[in-house]
């Protein structure tokens, strides 16, 4: 039993790491495309760290109310659709807010800084989108097996 709590907190860890080298990443190109500095070196993975942070914030709110939209709504592609546009506002307030607070990057007006925060959501959403489709894969193939 040990061994397993061990194991698994050295998998999250490990794939925590993975997704944030992956932010940092996607955050690097983007520096190429709009005109912004970061304004120390550690910026880049705080930047990084603030995003998973929101992410985090934000899912107690999916948890709530996805399944009260799936439960009330026939079509609830509209008001799915509503909800992610209600997190992404929230997204774009909370890193808005850090960036400024925490003095991590000097964007040359609020558009590069809309770009750079739509990109990054994009991305986390993307990731969000493919683990769903693993979780439906493995749900197929446990289903397969037995």
């Amino acid at each position: 039993m040990k061994k397993d709590a061990f194991f698994m907190t050295v998998v999250l860890i490990l794939s925590l790491s993975m997704v944030l080298g992956m932010i940092m990443g996607a955050q690097y190109l983007t520096q190429f495309v709009l005109d912004f500095k970061y304004e120390r070196p550690s910026s880049s993975l705080l930047i990084a760290m603030n995003s998973m942070i929101a992410l985090i914030i934000l899912v107690p709110i999916s948890l709530v109310f996805e399944p009260i939209i799936k439960h009330f709504f026939e079509k609830p592609k509209l008001p799915l659709f509503l909800l992610h546009t209600l997190e992404f506002i929230m997204f774009l307030l909370y890193m808005k807010w850090s960036i400024e607070h925490y003095n991590l990057a000097k964007f040359g007006s609020f558009s590069p800084e809309l770009i750079f925060c739509i990109f990054t959501y994009i991305f986390l959403f993307g990731l969000h989108i493919w683990g769903k489709v693993v979780e439906k894969e493995d749900k197929k193939e446990q289903i397969r097996c037995q």
